[in-house]
């Protein structure tokens, strides 16, 4: 009896919403997984930092004049390298899916469900920020930025949580923060927005009443640890500057779509409103949820969510923070009907399926760890026939037509082909311009864009960067002309680009 209930627990409520979770990342997102114009660059960084033993301080990649590289996600390049050369494009879908349940569902519902008390209230909240961070679910090293910011909100909120915190309990998960952003310095530029979570705490604390002084001098310094600890990586504080510097280019947030503000109509920006709508009602209605929240869930949830709304790129850190507030909305608006006649039944409905919920827990977890190590390591997830960046994307052809015509040479293309030029054809091809937006500079981008409206400033490029090859979008004034003309010998004409090898006199 005893062996049959343990493996019922197995099938609980949790586990059928953690496959449905695993599920959908495969059956929706694996098919444009990889069709970011970063990856191909962000594999070959890896592996000149493990060929080189060393972070690029300038970029090897492209034709243009040197420029000093502020290679900011220089660690997980390698291990996305490491990854790919260990099991190819197969290994590096899988690893990050795993990377993405342990993220939602090992450290984000267990730290709701300490918090809420109510598994059915956690599981809702959390499979709905999952979904809605799923936008950023992509082979790139946000990712991994993304399950950094997740235990360093945890431990953070945890910190802000406590009546008191003894110098010596702070030993701990403090020295943990301060390794942690060591180490999310080298992995992604959105450390700085756990630097800001952070530095929340003794402001939160302050708010909530607990204003002992030396507990607010304890917290600081440790915010200031963190900051110090952020500056372990190979630039030091121009890492910080970079960073800052890209926020403060209005031409390149407006350039790129994950800058931009999210749909409301879409799936994720419905949740971005659920997640701010549903608490604020609860903060109107509910005496209890007014009791249970703080300050610092305030602060940090309001914070993102602004973020969010006005970028896509912050829609999974805000999911993040906004998931404590939203579940512990859930259980008080639930108590506060629960004495309502028709709702009687229903209450004992959910009361019976949490307490099967709490019984089960453990059975839980070891499923979770399971179906992570059986992800990575076999053939659970039925990934797409054909792995990497999509054909109709990044058409194969193109690089083959390159490679036949000429042993070397210079492309200029868009900045989304960079990446797949320098995967696919460095050292032998450079591209001329890719989506490194802090690198390349505003200057040059506007530069490219005009040189698809006309000649002369197309020719002006080509001669200043010596470039031999072109890949010019079909339907800009400029593909048309060529296209129409015998100006330059076209290579490859496939409806949407034209390859073009330019032609001196």
């Amino acid at each position: 009896m005893n062996r049959l209930a343990g493996v019922t627990r197995l099938f609980s409520v949790t586990t059928v919403v953690i496959v449905v979770a695993y599920l959908s990342l495969y059956l929706l997102q694996m098919a444009n997984f990889a069709d970011d114009p970063g990856v191909g660059w962000h594999l070959k960084t890896g592996e000149f930092v493990w060929s080189s033993g060393t972070p690029p301080r300038v970029d090897p990649f492209l034709a243009t004049e040197r420029r000093t590289w502020i290679a900011d996600q220089w660690l997980s390049d390698l291990v996305f390298f490491v990854g790919y050369r260990v099991g190819g494009w197969g290994l590096l879908y899988k690893m990050l899916a795993g990377v993405w349940l342990v993220t939602f569902f090992g450290i984000l519902f267990r730290a709701v469900r300490i918090q809420v008390g109510s598994v059915l209230a956690s599981l809702v909240t959390v499979l709905l920020a999952f979904k809605c961070a799923q936008v950023h679910f992509i082979l790139r090293p946000v990712v991994f930025s993304v399950l950094c910011f997740a235990s360093a909100f945890v431990v953070a909120r945890e910190f802000s949580r406590r009546e008191s915190v003894p110098a010596r309990v702070m030993v701990v998960p403090g020295g943990f923060l301060v390794g942690l952003f060591a180490l999310w310095s080298n992995v992604h530029p959105a450390f700085v927005l756990g630097l800001m979570i952070v530095l929340t705490i003794p402001i939160a604390r302050m708010l909530d009443g607990k204003r002992r002084r030396d507990e607010f001098l304890s917290f600081t310094i440790l915010a200031l640890l963190c900051v110090l600890g952020s500056c372990l990586n190979p630039y030091g504080m121009v890492l910080h500057e970079s960073i800052v510097a890209l926020g403060r280019s209005s031409y390149f947030l407006s350039l790129n779509s994950e800058w931009l503000p999210p749909n409301l109509e879409s799936f994720e920006g419905i949740m971005l409103v659920t997640f701010v709508t549903v608490p604020i009602v609860a903060l109107l209605v509910s005496p209890a949820f007014r009791g249970r929240i703080g300050w610092f869930d305030l602060l940090s949830s309001g914070f993102l969510a602004f973020q969010a709304f006005g970028s896509v790129r912050f829609l999974p850190f805000a999911a993040i923070a906004c998931a404590f507030p939203f579940a512990i909305a859930l259980r008080s608006l639930a108590e506060e009907v629960g004495g309502v006649a028709v709702m009687r039944l229903s209450a004992r409905c959910v009361r019976s399926l949490e307490q099967r919920e709490k019984q089960s827990f453990k059975g839980e977890i070891t499923a979770c760890c399971c179906a992570v190590l059986g992800l990575v390591f076999s053939n659970l997830m039925p990934l797409p026939e054909r792995l990497g960046p999509q054909e109709a994307r990044y058409p194969r052809a193109i690089a083959e037509v390159l490679r036949s015509d000429a042993p070397e040479g210079v492309v200029l293309a868009s900045p989304d082909w960079g990446g797949f030029l320098t995967a696919n054809l460095y050292p032998a091809f450079k591209a001329v311009i890719d989506d490194r937006n802090t690198l390349i500079g505003e200057q040059l981008y506007r530069e490219y864009f005009q040189s698809l409206e006309s000649f002369e400033a197309l020719s002006a490029l080509v001669e200043r960067f010596h470039v031999t090859h072109l890949i010019i979008p079909r339907k800009s004034p400029v593909g048309e002309a060529l296209a129409s003309e015998t100006r330059w010998a076209i290579l490859l004409d496939d409806g949407k680009s034209l390859v073009v090898r330019v032609v001196r006199q």
